[in-house]
């Protein structure tokens, strides 16, 4: 009797053992499933943070509305790595995906997660509805013509739809415009009309951009000068030719489709008194003050200038538009001519992403 009762209770002890290691091993398996499955949610998360801090500025261009791109890959360390791509829904709504995984010593998958993040361009909005908008008046002395009809830049087919119906030269408050010479025989101002009187210009037409302000947007600004600057243009180094986005003199290749630095439009911050001479760029250019632009300066986007605008110098141009307190436009020193497609693309290549306001975020699985 004895003999039998302690084998039945080493049998009952032993299933007690076994059922207790066995709910543990799945104990255990469950918690390190739980952690590789949260180590992947903090991998697609870190991921998606990682990209939209370091948002590559030729994206805005490449991707058609509706396309999906791989953008980014990463590695976190000891297994955890991710990678993201992006859909492009509208010109300014994208849909970002993030992948993060955990895998084991052998690369074998232990977790999965992706998350989903809604991001909108907040691009500058100019009131760009003409070639040269002034508050108080523009002053001409024998300056190159100002035209309100819309251009497609040389070389620019490829990246702009037709050009839209024409709008004026000078867009004023008053609709000011003094002439001292005459335009080399043809008319200084053209357009729909060429001179438009709009009493709605004032302070908010260089303060209030859309929904940033100029504020806003010189703080974010990705290129800063001031004094005289000379030398501005494209800049490519490596092989493959690669656009140098360090230099503060790379301002992007307008006249060029087939430099890296043709997809390339800086948000740029200058100072009141700034003089630039010879060379090219183009993008959004806000100057807090007073700008001249010398030596033949060529710019392609928008000019936003809280100060008077002045010319010197020949054959410089700027294709798009410009918006300033008051220009004086002297010798053969600049031609004004309005872009849409130019403003569009440095309006896109200047904005950052920003998750919407509401439900930007969703854990997909």
């Amino acid at each position: 009797m004895a003999l039998a009762i302690v084998l039945f209770a080493l049998v009952v002890v032993g299933l007690l053992v076994a059922i207790i290691f066995a709910g543990a091993t799945l104990e255990a398996r469950s918690g390190r499933q739980l952690q590789a499955a949260t180590q992947a949610l903090g991998a697609a998360d870190a991921g998606a943070d990682a990209f939209v801090a370091a948002w590559d500025p030729f994206i805005n261009d490449d991707m058609p509305v509706g396309s999906t791109a791989q953008v980014a890959a990463g590695v976190i360390g000891n297994g955890v790595l991710h990678t993201d791509t992006l859909t492009r829904l509208s010109d300014v709504l994208f849909l970002l995906r993030a992948f993060g995984e955990r895998r084991d010593a052998g690369g074998g998958m232990l977790a999965r997660r992706t998350v989903g993040r809604l991001l909108r361009l907040t691009p500058p909005l100019p009131d760009a509805r003409a070639a040269l908008t002034t508050i108080s008046g523009v002053q001409l002395a024998g300056a190159d013509p100002i035209s309100g009809t819309d251009t497609v830049p040389a070389g620019w087919g490829g990246v702009c739809p037709p050009p839209g119906p024409p709008l004026s030269g000078v867009r004023d408050s008053s609709g000011m415009v003094t002439q001292a010479l005459p335009c080399g025989g043809s008319p200084c101002v053209t357009g729909a009309p060429p001179v438009l009187s709009d009493s709605t210009v004032g302070t908010l037409t260089l303060t209030q951009l859309g929904p940033a302000t100029f504020a806003n947007l010189w703080s974010s600004a990705t290129r800063s000068t001031g004094g005289t600057v000379s030398g501005i243009g494209p800049v490519v180094s490596g092989l493959p030719a690669q656009c140098d986005l360090t230099s503060a003199l790379n301002w992007g290749a307008p006249a060029d489709s087939t430099n890296p630095c043709f997809r390339f439009f800086p948000l740029i911050a200058a100072q009141g008194g700034t003089i630039l001479g010879a060379g090219q760029g183009q993008g959004v250019l806000l100057v807090d003050g007073d700008l001249e632009l010398a030596g033949g300066f060529e710019f392609f986007g928008t000019i936003i200038v809280r100060g008077v605008l002045r010319t010197s110098g020949v054959g410089g141009r700027v294709v798009g538009a410009v918006l300033a307190q008051r220009a004086v436009l002297s010798g053969s020193g600049l031609a004004v001519t309005f872009s849409s497609c130019a403003v569009r693309r440095a309006r896109l290549g200047a904005a950052l992403p920003e998750p919407l306001t509401d439900r930007n975020w969703i854990q997909i699985f």
